[in-house]
């Protein structure tokens, strides 16, 4: 259904129409699978169709006109320069084996290949897939999931040092007090702490954009919940824990003292 609601937007990749194209055939294609596999393959099979509505003559024509569009598709892509190279050729430098551009050349010219032909062709055409456009996917996936990590990582420590700069804690003494009344713009006060607010804006801005770049707007929830990921570790953070250790105590103490101080004057 998603292949089929990319089909009709246009711009599907050749190499996610063909896969499409070549499993589809296949799930109607019973002798395609092993008993195992062919149990999935039937659990798979959408709703009102069969191995036993398509002949095996249809079956053969869908398999060689994917594989004829899959060689001629690849070819295409390496064809360069002025000079046309054979089809051959073209497929031979991207990898493809040599029983795929016998096939289509069969299919094309000449009488359709027998059925085993083509599912041997079939399953070298999905393994040549997997290997040069799956798995390169799925690296780039995985490469971008990490940036992103990286990208939060770094973010969030800016974010703690802009708060830092901006907010003196708790405890200074009253010269640092004054001297931090005095001063009326964030980068002053930035500037106290040995941090940059024009910097850190920079580099802020910089982050989020390539953010927006390696995430497109349908996956934005994913960020969200990056981001909701990234924050739980800052809270677990030695740092955050030991600030929060800091904060509770301090709490208390003063709690305590209001306690003495009403019970001292109820005494009185």
């Amino acid at each position: 259904m998603q292949v089929e609601t990319w089909r009709a937007r246009g711009r599907l990749p050749l190499s996610v129409d063909i896969t499409a194209s070549l499993l589809e055939t296949a799930l109607s294609d019973s002798s395609f699978w092993d008993a195992p596999a062919a149990n999935a393959a039937a659990a798979a099979r959408p709703a009102g169709t069969g191995p036993g509505q398509l002949s095996q003559q249809q079956i053969r024509l869908q398999y060689s006109a994917t594989i004829v569009r899959f060689v001629n598709g690849i070819a295409d892509s390496q064809q360069k320069g002025r000079v046309a190279m054979s089809v051959a050729s073209l497929a031979g430098a991207a990898g493809l084996s040599r029983l795929l551009v016998d096939l289509r050349h069969e299919a094309t010219h000449n009488e359709l290949p027998s059925l085993p032909a083509l599912q041997l062709a079939v399953r070298q055409a999905l393994d040549w897939l997997v290997a040069q456009y799956w798995q390169r996917q799925a690296d780039h996936l995985q490469a971008c999931k990490a940036r992103v990590v990286d990208l939060l990582s770094v973010l969030g420590a800016s974010c703690q040092a802009a708060a830092a700069a901006a907010f003196k804690p708790a405890g200074t003494d009253q010269d640092d007090q004054q001297v931090e009344d005095s001063v009326g713009s964030d980068e002053q006060q930035a500037s106290k702490a040995g941090y940059s607010a024009a910097e850190g804006r920079k580099q802020r801005k910089q982050l989020l954009a390539e953010l927006k770049g390696l995430l497109p707007p349908s996956h934005t929830h994913l960020l969200v919940r990056l981001m909701l990921q990234q924050h739980t570790m800052m809270l677990l953070s030695p740092s955050a824990s030991s600030t929060t250790t800091e904060s509770r105590t301090a709490q208390e103490t003063q709690q305590l003292q209001q306690q003495q101080q009403q019970h001292q004057d109820r005494n009185q």
